[in-house]
């Protein structure tokens, strides 16, 4: 096995060779006296005059490997014209001190690059650029350090780190102990780190020992950390944090509960400003205000008018039951103690009516008959009650409600007004509003019933749990077969529809929409119609594989989708009738669509105000469905020019793409990201079929990624399968959204053991089923225990 060059220091030659002081006995005695000269070219700025052998010899090599093919930036994958290579090196390069070399000698070295070291040798323009290099390398055989600074087929760690793990500028961070902040977790955190986007054009070229062995050395020798790998246990040290319901929560207890009102409590509260991995679930996001709370009472309010005024409240269930045997007897006023029972407040009494005892505000009959108003509110009282603050209410706030009731109905001398104060009482009360007890988080502790009820309650149908559900609680049976019963129960149940939805649109970003009408030929309204079916789609879809339990992977890779009439001509396939159901439709056999990533309302969130963006497209499939996007750039000049100068220019979408990859500050990020954008070309701004590209071009959707070639977006979703990240990446968001708390799989060793343990325990055959997968996830630990340390 060969090692590549990287026996000295790139960055650290370089920069000896770059800022070596010039010798004054020699001719110049500038910075130009630098480069090596012949008697000729000290007096010539010719491209002509200048040695570019010589030059690159010097400048170039120690990076770039004698035959431009073998060092840390290997030239063979670059795919720039002989122009802009020109004016690559002469704005670049040598790093650091670009003012080393100007037009001349920059025309001299590419001439010597692409005329003598390149000539022949196969690129990325000619052929998709696999690399061989990664075939080759067995991480038995080399020690860490090795792994570390080899070339892996597609970069290695010290070209972006720095052989000392110092970082290189604009191209990866510094290792070196409290700034590797992989390193702050766990050993597994890092191997989890470098497995999942290490190298960042090629990921999946070093995995498993490779991982291991790249890890420990950094550990050791740059974050100066003793290496211990733990292993996987069932301790759960994450705290569940006190969390507020959302919006959305609030609208859907309370159509749940009373069956209306829904509307118009949602109508006055303020959508969640904040929100985490895009979900507003997460207890540290949802906070309360003067503004909120205000907001929400006003919203109760209205929602009480409808709910009073309908009769949804007071409203018995059922039958009308007939009246026990309380006493007292015909001509009897001693209250009993069923009477003070079944009327809270209910005081010895001495009038009547028609043999018929008066008890506080409600009637006792010895003889049966129709139930009093009072014992009709009572029991309304109590049920609602009881769903709204998942428990029964106690005796002392029965008796708090209805005093409330009593005061407003004495004031305003309006039965339904005191029945509407108590439904405002109700669903402002904090008992209604905040989920989980807001304790210290001093010991971890088992979830209690209640709890878990809640969890599961908000994480199924974003509500609050049935009476079912608490009951179960309850007497403490949430547990085992009988917890797994209650998810299934949950999950078959109507409210479950809204899961898509809720969860869904958070995971896939499904709002905030640029597109108007006439950016996709349309009028407005015909454009809000076709989008609404866009998300009906996508909703669809993901309720039917997690319904059917099919794999996880499916979501993927489905070659079908539920079309209706609109959105089949939208995509250009056969049209039969005016269908406005959407029904399982297999696409033809010559589409390239395939899962998620090529549904129309995932494309669409590519629009930017005035087109598609190839770069949103890249990172949206990276972010959502591998959990594998670069980290946004942050106070990184090279990286804010490049954007800006980008944003100004009329380049082609093609020169766009060939010039960041050219820059070495945009190239290890968009290595990955731009394959992944151009290859969705074939789709317009609303995810429409299109025939030429966005240069107005014929279509050229090939290209590679991870190595591999791909022709099309349904070839490129293969190698995207092989990465084997859905799975995991999919339970990582589905805990955001549970937990109500940050959950990473890269770089938490505890979530990342929590996951894991889910998948493994519902793998069968290799496949995951989604249904079964949630399941796993919430009848685990993370889920149903709770620690001490806030992870907000």
């Amino acid at each position: 096995m060969k090692l590549k060059y990287f026996v000295i220091a790139c960055s650290l030659i370089l920069l000896a060779a770059c800022s070596a002081e010039p010798d004054e006995s020699s001719s110049g005695g500038t910075a130009s006296s630098q480069i090596p000269q012949s008697s000729s070219q000290t007096t010539s700025s010719s491209p002509a005059a200048l040695d570019g052998a010589a030059i690159y010899d010097a400048q170039c090599k120690v990076c770039h490997g004698a035959n431009g093919t073998d060092g840390f930036f290997p030239l063979n994958n670059d795919t720039l014209s002989f122009e802009q290579m020109v004016i690559e090196t002469r704005d670049t390069m040598p790093d650091k001190k670009p003012e080393e070399c100007n037009e001349a000698c920059a025309r001299a070295v590419t001439a010597y690059i692409k005329n003598d070291l390149l000539a022949g040798v196969t690129t990325p323009s000619s052929s998709q650029g696999q690399s061989s290099s990664a075939a080759t390398v067995d991480p038995s055989m080399l020690t860490g350090k090795q792994l570390y600074e080899i070339d892996l087929g597609d970069g290695s760690c010290a070209s972006c780190h720095g052989l000392d793990g110092e970082g290189i500028d604009s191209r990866g961070g510094s290792l070196l102990e409290q700034e590797c902040e992989s390193c702050q977790v766990s050993p597994s955190n890092l191997i989890a780190e470098v497995e999942a986007t290490m190298p960042l054009r090629s990921a999946h070229l070093c995995v498993g020992e490779c991982a291991t062995k790249v890890s420990q050395y950094i550990y050791e020798t740059f974050a100066k950390k003793t290496w211990a790998i733990s292993a996987c246990t069932n301790e759960i040290n994450k705290a569940s944090p006190m969390r507020r319901l959302n919006k959305g929560d609030i609208a859907n207890a309370v159509q749940d509960v009373f069956g209306t009102g829904a509307i118009e409590i949602k109508a006055a509260l303020p959508n969640e400003q904040e929100v985490i991995g895009g979900f507003a679930t997460v207890g540290s996001a949802l906070t309360t205000s003067t503004d909120w709370t205000s907001a929400l009472v006003n919203g109760a309010i209205d929602a009480a008018d409808t709910i009073v005024d309908s009769g949804a409240f007071p409203q018995c269930n059922g039958a009308e039951p007939s009246m026990v045997d309380t006493g007292p007897k015909l001509g009897e006023c001693s209250t009993t103690p069923q009477c003070q029972q079944m009327y809270a407040g209910a005081t010895d009494c001495s009038n009547s009516q028609g043999g018929v005892c008066l008890c506080g505000n409600g009637l006792c009959s010895a003889s049966g008959g129709t139930p009093s108003t009072g014992a009709c509110f009572d029991e309304a009282l109590a049920t609602a009650g009881k769903l709204l603050f998942r428990r029964t209410l106690s005796a002392p706030e029965m008796t708090r409600f209805k005093t409330i009731r009593d005061n407003i109905r004495s004031k305003t001398g309006s039965e339904a007004d005191g029945h509407k104060a108590v439904v405002v009482a109700l669903l402002s009360s904090p008992k209604f509003v905040f989920s989980l007890a807001a304790d210290k988080k001093t010991a971890a502790r088992a979830l209690t019933g209640s709890e878990l009820a809640d969890r599961l309650a908000l994480t199924l149908w974003g509500s609050v749990p049935d009476e079912t559900l608490i009951d179960v609680a309850s007497r403490n049976e949430l547990k085992g077969a009988q917890l797994d019963a209650q998810i299934d129960r949950m999950i078959a149940d109507a409210r479950f529809d809204r899961f898509a939805e809720f969860f869904g649109d958070a995971w896939l970003g499904l709002d905030g929409y640029l597109i108007k009408g006439a950016d996709v030929n349309k009028t407005d309204a015909q454009w809000r119609a076709l989008l609404a079916d866009m998300k009906t789609e996508t909703r669809t879809f993901l309720q039917h594989i997690i319904k059917n339990n099919l794999p996880v992977n499916e979501i993927y890779t489905a070659e079908y989708s539920f079309l209706n009439a609109r959105l089949k001509e939208h995509y250009g396939f056969t049209v039969s009738g005016n269908n406005t159901k959407f029904v399982k439709t297999n696409y033809p056999n010559n589409s390239s669509r395939r899962g998620l990533m090529t549904q129309a309302a995932i494309l669409a969130k590519a629009f930017d105000g005035s087109k598609t963006s190839v770069v949103k497209r890249g990172v949206l499939p990276l972010e959502a469905f591998t959990c594998t996007a670069p980290r946004p750039p942050t106070d990184n000049a090279d990286v804010e020019e490049a954007i800006n100068e980008q944003a100004n220019s009329n380049a082609t979408e093609k020169s766009k793409v060939a010039d960041r990859a050219s820059k070495n500050a945009c190239a290890s990020c968009h290595a990955v990201i731009d394959p992944l954008g151009w290859v969705f070309t074939e789709y317009g701004n609303a995810g429409e079929s299109v025939n030429l590209d966005p240069d107005g071009d014929a279509l050229n959707t090939s290209g590679s990624l991870y190595n591999q070639n791909f022709a099309n977006a349904h070839g490129m979703v293969d190698i995207v399968v092989e990465e084997d990240k859905f799975a995991s990446c999919f339970s990582n968001k589905f805990l955001i959204h549970s937990l109500g708390r940050k959950v990473s799989y890269t770089s938490s060793f505890e979530d990342q053991c929590a996951i894991d343990q889910a998948i493994k325990s519902v793998t069968v055959d290799g496949n995951v089923g989604a249904r079964d997968l949630i399941k796993s996830l919430l009848r685990s630990n993370i889920a149903t225990l709770t620690g001490t340390v806030e992870d907000l």
